[in-house]
């Protein structure tokens, strides 16, 4: 969570401290890329059926957030690959999530800039043409988050908390 006046990055233990039980975690999820801590507001995607429009939000709509992509529904095939990671990037989001499965895990593992997190991969894709991507709230083991939580990441985990709290505790950039 590192502004541009370089202050101090909360962890994931520090918010947990703060915040006991209203501090969620999220569930257990494997980085695809390289351990990073990335803090920021939460942005909510649902996909379904293509990548078209998941891949031009995350270029025009998500910067500075940390996307959460709820592919679950999904399974068995994967919704993020290489070319939604560099829709990210290009779009300045601060890390994604993936409820669901990632794609080319071998392309994924050399990224250094942008952190994925996924609940799996796999081999099977969703078509890169079509589909539908809208806002949506995560139900997972971690309760309802919204885009009204500020999410935090790093080795111990992931930890969701709203925007207001954390504001009141924790210097926001």
């Amino acid at each position: 969570m590192q502004t541009k006046t370089d202050e101090k990055r909360v962890t994931t233990i520090e918010l947990c401290a703060a915040f006991g039980p209203m501090a969620r975690q999220l569930p257990l999820m494997y980085d695809y890329t390289q351990v990073k801590p990335f803090a920021g507001p939460a942005t909510i995607i649902k996909v379904s059926d293509g990548r078209q429009t998941l891949n031009r939000l995350l270029r025009r709509n998500c910067a500075e957030h940390v996307v959460v992509i709820d592919a679950r529904h999904l399974l068995p095939y994967a919704a993020v690959g290489p070319m939604e990671v560099a829709s990210a990037i290009h779009g300045k989001c601060r890390a994604v999530l993936v409820f669901g499965m990632v794609y080319d895990v071998e392309q994924l593992s050399k990224e250094k800039s942008l952190p994925v997190f996924a609940m799996d991969n796999g081999p099977r894709v969703l078509q890169a043409e079509g589909g539908d991507a809208w806002s949506a709230v995560l139900d997972c083991e971690a309760g309802l988050i919204t885009n009204e939580y500020y999410l935090v990441g790093d080795a111990d985990g992931i930890v969701a908390v709203l925007k207001d709290q954390m504001q009141e505790q924790f210097p926001v950039g």
